[in-house]
Formats: C-alpha cells, sequence, structure tokens
C-alpha cells in the first residue's frame, strides 16, 4: 500500500472510505456516506475496533499548525487580529485560545484558518487549543467529509490565497479598518488605541503584523483539495464527531458494512472491484478467511502488471547506459587527441 506519512500509521493499511487517496467532497458517494455515518454503519460491520480512531484536546503554539486550505482572506484575519488585541467578538480570550475546530494528527488545521491567521499576526506564539484526531491531514480529510457527507452538506467556497499572506496585503487592510472600522467594533478611534497600546504607534503595529505574517506556514499540501471539497464541521459539532468517530460508530475503514461495502463506487475502470478485494485481504490478513482463488488471481493481475512496469523501467535503465557509453566512445578520441595536442605544446 502507499505511505503517504512517516509516521506509523494507526492501520495496517491506507484506505479510508475505499480509497488510498484523500477523497474531496464532491467524490464521496453520498449514500454510502449516510450509511457510514447518519445510520452508525460502523456498529454494523462485524468488526468493533476497525473504524475506531483515538482523540485529545491538543495545545499547540500557533506557528507550528499548518494550513490544509489556500483560501485566507487577508481582511477577515485583520479583524479577527484587532478582535484580539481587544478582547472582543470572536477572539474574546486573546491571540489563541480554542480553535473551535479539528486538527489533524500531524497538525493540520481542518478548520478555523482565519482565527490561527489573527493569532500569528498577534502573537506567533500564542497557544491555540483544538481537538485533534489521530488520523494524518489526508486521511482525516476523507473521514470528516465522509461526516459532511453523511449530514448532507455541501461544501463552503472561499477566496485569497495564503502564499501572498503578508506586506500590503496586510498593511492595506489595517488601513481600511482604521478607517471605517468593522463588525466588531466601528469606533476607529477604539481602534487606533488598540494598535498604539500594542505597538506604540500604528506604523509600527503594521510592521510588526508584516513580520509575523513572515512565519507563517503557507505551504498547501499537495494533497489537499480546494476549499469547497474540504469537510464542513460547526464548531459546537466537534466535540461530538471526535467522540463519534472514537467509538467507531462512523463506517471509514474495511471491513464495511453491507450498506457501505454495496455502495462504495470505485473511481476508474482500473479500481474495478478493488474495494470487495481489499475486504477480501484485510479478512484473510486477519485469519477471518482463506486465501481464496479470487484474491489470489488479482494479486497475479496485480504482478503481472508490476513486473511489466519494473521490466520497462529496466529497458529504460539499459538504454540509457548505452546511449552513454556510445557517447563515451565518440568524445574518447578527441578527448586523446586534445590532451596530446597540449601535452605537445607544454613540452616545446
Amino acid at each position: 500500500m502507499k505511505q503517504t506519512n512517516k509516521k506509523r500509521r494507526l492501520f495496517e493499511d491506507d484506505e479510508i472510505f475505499g480509497s488510498t487517496d484523500p477523497l474531496p467532497l464532491s467524490k464521496i458517494d453520498k449514500k454510502a456516506a449516510q450509511m457510514a455515518y447518519a445510520a452508525k454503519g460502523g456498529e454494523k460491520d462485524n468488526n468493533p475496533d476497525d473504524d475506531k480512531v483515538a482523540f485529545e484536546n491538543a495545545s499547540e503554539a500557533a506557528l507550528d499548525l499548518k494550513p490544509s486550505q489556500k483560501e485566507v482572506v487577508p481582511y477577515k484575519a485583520v479583524t479577527f487580529a484587532f478582535s484580539a488585541l481587544m478582547k472582543i467578538n470572536p477572539m474574546f480570550d486573546g491571540p489563541g485560545g480554542d480553535l473551535q475546530a479539528i486538527i489533524s494528527d500531524d497538525n493540520f488545521i481542518m478548520d478555523g484558518h482565519h482565527r490561527w491567521a489573527a493569532t500569528i499576526l498577534i502573537d506567533p506564539t500564542a497557544k491555540i487549543t483544538a481537538t485533534r484526531i489521530k488520523l494524518p491531514g489526508e486521511a482525516l480529510v476523507t473521514a470528516l467529509n465522509v461526516v459532511t457527507a453523511g449530514k448532507g452538506r455541501k461544501g463552503n467556497t472561499g477566496e485569497g490565497n495564503i502564499a501572498n499572506f503578508g506586506g500590503d496585503a496586510i498593511t492595506s487592510q489595517v488601513d481600511v479598518v482604521l478607517e471605517k472600522g468593522y463588525f466588531a467594533e466601528k469606533d476607529t478611534e477604539k481602534l487606533k488605541e488598540a494598535l498604539v497600546k500594542w505597538a506604540g504607534s500604528v506604523e509600527e503595529a503594521k510592521k510588526r503584523m508584516v513580520e509575523n505574517a513572515k512565519k507563517m506556514v503557507k505551504t498547501i499540501p499537495s494533497w489537499a483539495p480546494s476549499r469547497v471539497d474540504m469537510p464542513v464541521i460547526q464548531a459546537p459539532e466537534v466535540a461530538a464527531v471526535a467522540k463519534q468517530i472514537a467509538a467507531g460508530t462512523v463506517d471509514i475503514k474495511p471491513p464495511y458494512s453491507p450498506e457501505v461495502g454495496n455502495k462504495l463506487k470505485p473511481t476508474g475502470a482500473k479500481s474495478e472491484g478493488i474495494i470487495p478485494a481489499m475486504e477480501s485481504y484485510y479478512l484473510m490478513r486477519t485469519g477471518k478467511k482463506p486465501l481464496n482463488e479470487n484474491v489470489i488471481k488479482r494479486l497475479r493481475e496485480y504482478n503481472k502488471v508490476n513486473q511489466k512496469r519494473l521490466h520497462e523501467s529496466y529497458l529504460k535503465k539499459v538504454k540509457k547506459q548505452r546511449l552513454q557509453e556510445k557517447l563515451s566512445d565518440l568524445l574518447r578520441p578527441l578527448v586523446e587527441q586534445s590532451l596530446k595536442g597540449i601535452l605537445k605544446k607544454k613540452l616545446k
């Protein structure tokens, strides 16, 4: 199986909801998700422990957390930063505090990116608390998308590009807020006073925010879907969703309940029949099912394809070596002749 994380995986294989790759929300089979989540498919797959994933209350410095979406709007982050300075809505506890969202075992944020960005603008070392579900980011996206689809929700759209989060993108939005106020505070004098109290002057506050923004992780992982295909878990639901996954009621791992397994669709011609084969292989490995002819046949087919790929790779390597040898044979006389000429000149 493909390994996408250097840490020891929670399960023996990487498959989540029929795939080893992160599944965007639009690729989740809605009926299968309903059976997996709403109908508690994890209690109907004859394995009470396969779907259980532990969670914990985590506390991390803001600069140690990583984004899973590029859509971060500077204006929204700046307004949250003002709220953090003034300890008003929605940052009543100042920078840091409860993210009211889920993070992965490798510190990727599933939601709450603007609260995180605002904290970094004010104090990158401030501690952020969140619910950590102990799956790597790419697997957690799929698991939470199963819950999202099981709730019958669509994804949220977004705008902005975190790669451009800094410099003028920050200072210009600070000016906008100081001129017009924002939803939590309309008094521009109070806003200016907050900046002066924090940094000594408005200009110094801008510089400090820009410098802090440089410390932010701005690289989005290659496995991350676009915002509209990411999970939608509301803040009040976070604890309940984490407990449901920890209890194993959400059917995200093989073996699947019949209702879920029958509705999971392969994503392409090459994947035809892969889910039943994976389930057979899982049961075989755990001693619950013999290695039957169907599984043997599929393993043989896989080996044939893999051997062909390796053979093609070997032929390319041999061809490259032969070309290099030919080139060396062509260049050798020229090099020798050139060296002889140089030696003659030096001996004269």
